[in-house]
């Protein structure tokens, strides 16, 4: 895992290993099973049919996986999406911020690709 690439995606590297109580083996399984969360998904689907509790439930766990792994810049725009669609939900406010949270998404994963999946059990 370099640390580097991920500080240079977004990351607050040293917040996320203190919540893996700075064990680093620990912090990089959580990461790569971040490939495998579905959050985002479940946001692009209910953006896709522009159902605002689906969104709002994608982003919602997005925003907190997000937040305990350290991935900053995909947190704080999620939050702002989050909060556009809570309650009865403002999608044409979503709809301006999905694109960020897109973007920050991606130079996510693109800093964790190198990292491995642990195994199912």
């Amino acid at each position: 895992m370099d640390k580097q690439v991920l500080i240079d995606a977004g990351f607050d590297y040293e917040g996320g290993l203190s919540r893996c109580m700075g064990d680093e083996a620990l912090y990089e399984k959580l990461l790569g099973m971040f490939k495998r969360d579905r959050s985002f998904e479940r946001l692009q689907d209910g953006m896709a049919r522009e159902s605002v509790k689906d969104a709002f439930e994608g982003a919602h766990s997005l925003k907190g996986v997000a937040g305990n792994l350290g991935m900053t810049k995909l947190y704080n725009t999620d939050v702002e999406l989050t909060e556009a669609l809570r309650g009865e939900g403002d999608m044409a406010k979503a709809k301006e911020l999905y694109p960020a949270v897109i973007a920050s998404y991606e130079k996510a994963m693109e800093a964790i690709k190198d990292i491995k999946e642990p195994e199912k059990k």
